[in-house]
């Protein structure tokens, strides 16, 4: 898989490098039905974000590449000579793979390491949605992403597999979502550690946060991505004014505080495949005092 990528990145490179190259490219995906107004992009080889992003937009364009490599003699020669070739029908299989394998991740780390929106209350969500991606390709038939995938939730359950290490702030900031509530938390943990008995301290929770908990859930905006929290507490900080403040605190502060272009950064070294997917799981912790 990683040779594929090397040949996506090479030619990317070669059509990228020269502004008669990428304009004769541009033409060539209009005269082959490309309708992306995506551009193509290299990535680099620290980031795997990058990578994702490059084999991703690289895919709309897969036919504009066979109408180039008929306009261009050096082509495919030059690509030789440099020495990862032209890739093939089974490379641009591989890609799909390694494409689909990682979006989800991107999308989900998207979420994790944003600065400028509320994530503490969504983080519950993110683990459980990346928990169940790895279940699902662990079990998969994809030999080769299988494989991989058992190293990704070895690395995963080192800091997500005992529930009783987790940060009890992801349990709390999705309480204190009118929509989820004390429920929603056991129903997500139920589902990751079925062998477990867990112990949510409901009865403790009932006791102080009682008025609260025994209200309906709120579930009008349950799947609205754009539904504000901190609004939420603010329009009912009068029926609940300590647990609005409780709110503030620690709904505030965005679950990761560093931003994700450094956040997914891998300080300099080259990764292969299974590193990218590994690492996608360690940017994902929250950090901690």
């Amino acid at each position: 898989m990683n040779s594929s990528i090397a040949r996506v990145r090479g030619v990317v490179r070669y059509i990228k490098q020269s502004p008669t190259r990428l304009a004769k490219f541009k033409e060539c995906a209009a005269s082959a039905g490309v309708k992306s107004k995506c551009l193509l992009c290299l990535d680099v080889g620290t980031r795997w974000n990058s990578t994702f992003l490059m084999l991703d937009t690289a895919l709309k364009f897969q036919r504009a590449f066979a109408s180039f490599e008929l306009c261009d003699n050096s082509y495919i020669p030059e690509l030789i000579r440099l020495g990862d070739g032209v890739p093939d029908d089974r490379d641009w299989t591989n890609v799909k793979r390694i494409s689909r394998f990682l979006r989800e991740f991107y999308y989900l780390t998207l979420n994790v390491s944003g600065t400028s929106y509320i994530t503490a209350n969504s983080f519950l969500d993110s683990i459980s949605d990346m928990y169940t991606t790895l279940i699902e390709w662990q079990n998969g038939d994809d030999v080769d992403l299988q494989s991989m995938t058992i190293k990704m939730k070895e690395k995963f359950d080192k800091y997500w597999g005992n529930v009783d290490k987790m940060n009890l702030v992801l349990f709390i900031a999705a309480i204190l979502d009118p929509r989820k509530k004390v429920s929603y938390v056991e129903f997500t943990l139920l589902d990751m550690f079925k062998k477990n008995r867990l112990n949510t301290g409901s009865n403790e929770l009932k006791t102080k946060l009682e008025k609260y908990l025994l209200e309906p859930v709120d579930d009008e905006g349950f799947d609205d991505d754009e539904f504000d929290v901190l609004m939420w507490w603010k329009l009912n900080q009068f029926r609940f004014p300590v647990l609005a403040t409780i709110a503030r605190d620690v709904l505030a502060v965005p679950i990761s505080t560093v931003a994700s272009e450094s956040a997914l950064s891998t300080g300099g070294r080259v990764l292969d495949l299974t590193n990218i997917a590994l690492e996608t799981i360690t940017e994902s912790e929250p950090e901690s005092d």
